[in-house]
This record gives C-alpha cells, structure tokens and sequence, in this order.
C-alpha cells in the first residue's frame, strides 16, 4: 500500500482543507469549551500536529498556558516554528507518536486525522499514549474519519479522478475506537460530523484517575 507524502501535504495542501478544517475546528473548540476551559493552568499536547491548523484557533478561544506538538515530520515542524518564531509557551517534539516519552503530564491531548493512518496494532498503540502522559481525570479529543456512505462515495469520487492522496487512511467506525478509549477512561461523547463529505467522527474521554 502506497503511505501518504505528509511532506507534499505541507508544502501543497488540498484547497478544499482550508474549508473542512474551519468546520472541524468550531467542533473542537466547542468539545474544548465544554470540557476543559475552566481548567487553569491548562496544558494542551496535539498528536499529529506538524504545522498545526488549529493552534490559531485554539490559542485565540481557549487560551491554554502552554502548547505541546508531537510530530515526526520535520518539514512540517519547521513552518510551524516560523510561524510561531521563538516561543516558550509552544513546545515542539520531533518524535514518532508510537515511540514518544516525557515526564510531562497534560490537561488534554488530541489528535486530529492520525490514528486512521495506522494498522490496528499501532492505532492501540497510539490510542493508549493519548492516555499515557495525561494527568488523571485529564481529557482526550479524537477525531477520525469514520466510513459513512457520504465517505465511501467521495473518497471514491476523488480517487476516480485521482486527486486522493490519502492512500494509507482507513475510516473507522466509532465503537472500533471506543473499545480501545474505553479501556483508560470513560467515553462522554461521541458525535459524527455530517458537515464535511468526508465525514468525521469525534470522541470525547475522561481519563480513569486511577490511571
């Protein structure tokens, strides 16, 4: 199976993201909102976040203390530090999310279009990390695209006239998720976007304390 060129990702993205990340965006501040705004101070870790798309957004709403990025694209990295220029509430790791360590604990982490880029056994793996460096009773925010009908039907469509690039994603149904989350703490909502042709679905969950 070809693996997406997460480098022509950064360097050319799909005009058409610039309009479904607006959309997934006013959902994750909302599940943001409601389930950790109040906590002060905040610290947010972001799975997959190279050249985060939402750090703007999450940063002019939510307001956290500090911001974490683990990535293992460095290109993607670099035009996030230019943008960002030199900052000590924004920390970026250069590490593969499956292999990833810190002493660090976080209020949330999310990911955002990650997890559906894995084989199972790596997904679990990265599912359980989201988990890993939380502080107990932190939260997780998932999003992924599940394999609505709309989902199967435009991806089809795009890859007929060969503009997929997306090659390695696999669409995921939410209970396929949930039985994983579920096992390090208590799902509290799961929701999918019908917003966007390539429907997303997006889990929220509260991490067991005594993990």
């Amino acid at each position: 199976m070809k693996v997406t060129n997460w480098d022509l990702y950064y360097k050319k993205p799909f005009k058409a993201t610039v309009f479904t990340r607006s959309i997934t965006g006013n959902y994750l501040i909302r599940l943001m909102k409601k389930w950790i705004s109040k906590v002060r101070p905040l610290e947010i870790m972001e799975f997959g976040g190279a050249n985060s798309c939402f750090f703007d957004l999450i940063e002019k709403k939510i307001e956290p203390d500090k911001y974490y990025v683990v990535d293992n694209n460095s290109l993607g990295l670099d035009i996030f530090r230019k943008r960002i220029r030199e900052r000590n509430d924004v920390i970026l790791f250069n590490s593969d999310v499956r292999d990833f360590s810190t002493d660090y604990k976080f209020d949330l982490i999310f990911s955002v279009g990650l997890i559906e880029h894995f084989n199972k056994e790596d997904r679990n793996i990265i599912i359980h990390k989201h988990f890993e460096f939380l502080k107990p009773g932190g939260m997780v925010i998932i999003f992924f695209p599940t394999p609505t009908v709309l989902y199967r039907l435009t991806r089809f469509l795009a890859e007929v006239l060969g503009i997929w690039t997306f090659y390695d994603e696999i669409p995921l149904r939410v209970n396929e998720v949930t039985l994983v989350a579920g096992k390090y703490g208590k799902v509290l909502f799961n929701k999918i976007n019908w917003w966007i042709f390539l429907t997303q679905a997006m889990i929220v969950v509260k991490k067991n304390d005594n993990e």
